[in-house]
């Protein structure tokens, strides 16, 4: 996701992206 305004990128927008990264450590973690 890029964002081209700093203003544009809200918490919502964090929240999502953490979620993501959370759930590939996971799936990364649950393959070794």
């Amino acid at each position: 996701m890029l964002v081209s305004d700093e203003d544009e990128f809200t918490l919502a927008d964090a929240d999502e992206l953490a979620l993501d990264y959370l759930e590939a450590w996971d799936r990364h973690k649950l393959k070794k």
